[in-house]
């Protein structure tokens, strides 16, 4: 019972479209872009649907991310900047409340992390160092006690590649907390480094914590010798950057605990930038003229 979104982007003709003009709707697949929007450039898309003004990190952003969706052969994104009209309180009103549904209903949820480019020699290395484990990470994520091979590099290989996620604007955001918790399954995007999928990622959190369980007097050591400052993720931290996959809803004082350390520009989104996650969340109607 996913609700649809009023408006689409469709990635091979590179133009906005309502969802009402596609006749059949019944495998209609869409993938949910979740981003920073801070440091924005105003970009023309050349669409006349589009009467708002619409930016991105780049000029070229929005084109790296359709072709990463058409890569995986589905048509259409849904993105807030293009798909609300920005211009229309009332539109706004209309679809923040349905937020939640849009990232949970999508097929996908793509992050883009486009401000962690200056570690890209330390996600390489880490990612090198993962792909060389034996065992298949990707999928054969449980473990009854810590792997013989599991060692400390794997453990400052995984804990580097969660840090530099967290590093990134998007974690700091109170939007994006219900845009990946709410999502089916996620990929972290590097543009032009690397792709992450959420399973991966969850067995990277699952090295370190095995990790930090059986070395952690040599990781005190090491942690000194680190090329970038990383510090502790805690487990909450890392819960607001991954999937809950199963859960639906949760209660406000579990969305509270994930919103830690984010901001968001209008103080009003600190409310309506959760109402997704919360069960009542989309009865509430939503005015853009208070503050």
């Amino acid at each position: 019972n996913d609700i649809i979104p009023k408006r689409l982007f469709d990635v091979n003709a590179m133009r906005l479209i309502e969802t009402s003009t596609i006749l059949d709707k019944t495998n209609l697949n869409y993938v949910a872009i979740s981003y920073s929007c801070t440091e924005r450039q105003s970009i023309n898309l050349q669409d006349p649907n589009i009467s708002w003004v619409v930016g991105f990190a780049t000029p070229d952003w929005l084109e790296i991310v359709c072709e990463k969706v058409k890569a995986i052969k589905i048509s259409y994104i849904w993105i807030d900047s293009i798909c609300i009209n920005q211009d229309s309180k009332e539109d706004k009103g209309l679809q923040v409340p349905l937020m939640g549904d849009y990232y949970h209903g999508a097929e996908l949820v793509i992050v883009v992390l486009d401000d962690v480019l200056q570690y890209k020699d330390d996600i390489l290395s880490s990612e090198k160092i993962l792909k060389a484990i034996q065992d298949n990470i990707e999928y054969n994520t449980r473990y009854l006690s810590v792997p013989s091979w599991l060692n400390l590099e794997h453990y400052v290989a995984a804990h580097t590649l969660i840090s530099i996620i967290a590093k990134s604007r998007w974690s700091k955001r109170v939007w994006t907390t219900q845009e990946i918790r709410l999502s089916k399954k996620a990929i972290y995007f590097i543009p032009k480094v690397t792709s992450i999928t959420d399973v991966e990622l969850s067995t990277l959190v699952m090295l370190k914590y095995m990790g930090a369980s059986s070395q952690i007097e040599n990781i005190t050591k090491y942690m000194m010798e680190l090329p970038i400052k990383m510090e502790v993720t805690e487990s909450m931290v890392v819960e607001s950057i991954m999937p809950s996959r199963n859960k639906r809803y949760l209660p406000i004082t579990e969305v509270q605990q994930l919103l830690k350390g984010r901001s968001c520009q209008l103080e009003q989104d600190k409310i309506y930038g959760i109402l997704g996650m919360l069960h009542y969340g989309k009865d509430l109607k939503v005015n853009y003229d208070l503050t």
